[in-house]
């Protein structure tokens, strides 16, 4: 695995040598220096920066905040502060910036390395998290299915440009209707479907629909219940007008949300376990002040019972022998509220060498924890969405025309499994027949734009059938792709 490159801009050699040592030490890769905020932007991108350690006060007419700034907006590269002040003006000014880190000087190297893993990982869970909500925008704009999303009282809460053609009515006005208002009382098949849809997990139900001229029309209507991370309750709907043999797909819709870096709280104990000192963060993580801390034994002010007994006592046994513990913990503030924590515990020796104090250096992990499950809960809808569709899908390469994903139902129509499929390219499964328009297709590039199309598709045993064809076209993972849907 590569070793992170980092950029180090500091108008002091001195100090900005000792950094680069430091992060050598610690298995980083120190790619260059810079003094001036006017370097830095051209000097992150010729060297391939994966992070910026980035001091606020620089030599030259730019400081760090502005220069973080332009690295932020054209690069998305980020940037972890370094200062030896910390008025609060200088704080409210780096805000501004979006910073991934901010490290008062001076500071050790277990503090360094711990803010700028925290960094690297913020940044990284942002981009999958921001890859994810750009596919999954793509799959409800491309839908040609209606989607609706409701709340427990049936109201409908939003509505998709399909759902706005099929009820005949504009967005705002479909946000005055609840759920009984588009459906046909009437049809005796409705009192089961909405017992179906009354309690969490699947449903799937033909109906007869009013638009909002009370026009009727026969439908096919999925319906998924569901909790969010915000524990509220949500029902999401697609609906196939089956006079029109539309197309299905399940809306999404994913909120993300950016990692805060914390400044570090410290402690130090002595070897019976008392806090001897303790920094202002971790006054501001825990809620005790420092005068409730000093002569205290953490255990007596944080532990939460969440962790065993053997835990606590392997910790110790650790520490006591002189190795450096490293852990995630939940522990508990004043105000009763846990929190996940990142600790390192490093033993301090005196000039005998003997195990005197112990020094834990804490890093509030919450926010990663929930964006963890909230990334869980994305990838887990996109398989709903994607995986159970009812109708083949694909997405493929436009320059390669190779096969990046298939879906179940796609495996089971054309019968290649979907190793084979991934080993395929798209105009393996175009009949010969239509070979030659489809070949010019592609030669006019036509695939930068939507289409519908009627083709002939040919499966693994070489059997023809003709397929209705929608095709978008997104960016997936930096190249020009097609997310393709097929019904028989």
């Amino acid at each position: 695995m590569a070793k992170p490159r980092i950029l180090i801009v500091e108008d002091e050699t001195i100090v900005a040598r000792d950094i680069g040592e430091q992060l050598t030490e610690q298995g980083y890769e120190p790619v260059g220096y810079c003094i001036r905020g006017e370097e830095t932007l051209e000097a992150a991108k010729t060297q391939q920066a994966d992070l910026v350690l980035m001091d606020i006060h620089l030599a030259g007419g730019m400081d760090g905040i502005e220069a973080a700034g332009l690295i932020r907006d054209e690069l998305d590269v980020p940037v972890v502060f370094l200062t030896a002040f910390g008025e609060q003006e200088t704080f409210d000014r780096a805000k501004g910036a979006d910073p991934f880190g901010y490290i008062v000087k001076p500071f050790n190297p277990s503090e360094l390395r711990t803010v700028i893993e925290i960094a690297l990982f913020k940044h990284e869970t942002g981009a999958r998290l921001r890859e994810s909500e750009e596919l999954y925008r793509h799959l409800v704009e491309s839908s040609i299915d209606a989607v609706l999303l409701t709340d427990p009282a049936s109201r409908i809460l939003r509505a998709n440009t399909a759902a706005c053609v099929m009820f005949k009515a504009t967005e705002a006005e479909l946000l005055e209707f609840r759920r009984e208002d588009i459906v046909d009382l009437s049809d005796p098949r409705v009192v089961k479907g909405l017992e179906e849809r009354s309690t969490e997990g699947k449903a799937r139900a033909e109906l007869t629909l009013l638009r909002r001229d009370k026009t009727k029309f026969p439908a096919e209507v999925s319906s998924v219940i569901c909790k969010t991370a915000d524990g509220l309750i949500r029902s999401s709907m697609v609906i196939r007008d089956l006079t029109e043999k539309k197309l299905q797909e399940l809306e999404l819709e994913l909120k993300s949300a950016a990692l805060a870096a914390a400044a570090n709280a410290i402690i130090i104990t002595n070897c019976e376990g008392e806090v001897t000192w303790a920094n202002e963060a971790f006054s501001t993580l825990t809620g005790y002040d420092l005068s409730e801390t000093i002569g205290r034994n953490p255990k007596d002010l944080i532990k939460s019972g969440q962790h065993s007994k053997e835990f606590y006592q392997g910790m110790w046994e650790s520490i006591k022998a002189g190795k450096v513990w490293n852990g995630e913990v939940v522990n508990r503030r004043k105000d009763g509220s846990l929190y996940h924590e990142s600790m390192t515990i490093t033993p301090m020796r005196n000039a005998e060498g003997e195990i005197k104090h112990f020094i834990a250096i804490k890093q509030d992990i919450s926010e990663r924890i929930a964006a963890e499950e909230r990334l869980r809960e994305s990838e887990e809808r996109y398989r709903m969405l994607f995986d159970d569709n009812p109708l083949p899908m694909w997405l493929y390469d436009c320059e390669t025309l190779q096969f990046i994903a298939v879906n179940d139902t796609a495996v089971r129509n054309y019968g290649f499994t979907r190793e084979e499929f991934l080993d395929l390219k798209i105009t393996r499964i175009h009949s010969e027949e239509d070979s030659e328009r489809f070949q010019a297709m592609l030669q006019e590039n036509r695939q930068s734009s939507p289409s519908e199309n009627e083709w002939r598709h040919q499966r693994k045993d070489g059997t023809v059938f003709p397929v209705s064809v929608n095709a978008r076209p997104l960016e997936f993972q930096g190249r020009s792709a097609r997310l393709v849907i097929a019904e028989d």
